[in-house]
């Protein structure tokens, strides 16, 4: 009898392991594996994030991070801040495809694009993590350089799998 019930408590265990680990594995996944800048830029809009108005820069709030914006005008360039801030009261694993966590999308003030930073370098297809504690925030710096005097926007794109966040603002260089 102790051999016949030896198979059958093996496998209910089994399949009690198999489950949880399953239901801890589950994160919100984005459907944009193989799809083109200008899809993720469309699939970040479409997020639930609203600016919030009368800050510094520019900040917009997601389900998982919020996302801010900063520049400092130098000369004839600029530089750019770019923070994500855990929302949650846990920690936060963000899951990328590439190096790169993020995009940026320069513009005129005609819409016409100046600069993309996907467009200009290469990056290898290794998958990367970012790891952020509760309320934890990760910072991007990017400096654009030579840009002629003018109104400009730019629009930085978290590449996360989870929440591809976006955040934009208009700056000029005089």
């Amino acid at each position: 009898m102790k051999n016949l019930m030896m198979p059958g408590l093996f496998l209910v265990m089994l399949l009690f392991i198999t489950s949880c680990s399953q239901q801890e594995g589950l994160a919100p996944k984005s459907n944009n594996s193989n799809q083109s800048m200008s899809s993720q830029e469309e699939s970040a809009s479409t997020t639930n994030t609203q600016p919030i108005e009368n800050q510094p820069g520019s900040v917009t709030k997601g389900k998982l991070v919020e996302s801010s914006l900063t520049n400092t005008v130098k000369g004839e360039g600029a530089e750019f801040q770019f923070k994500i801030k855990n929302s949650l009261d846990h920690p936060l694993t963000l899951h990328f495809k590439t190096i790169q966590p993020y995009d940026y999308i320069l513009k005129s003030s005609n819409g016409t694009v100046v600069k993309q930073l996907s467009k200009e370098q290469q990056n290898p297809k290794l998958p990367r993590e970012e790891f952020l504690k509760p309320k934890g925030e990760l910072i991007y710096t990017e400096t654009i350089k030579n840009l002629p005097k003018g109104t400009y926007s730019i629009t930085f794109i978290l590449l996360a799998k989870e929440e591809p966040a976006k955040v934009s603002l208009k700056f000029t260089i005089h």
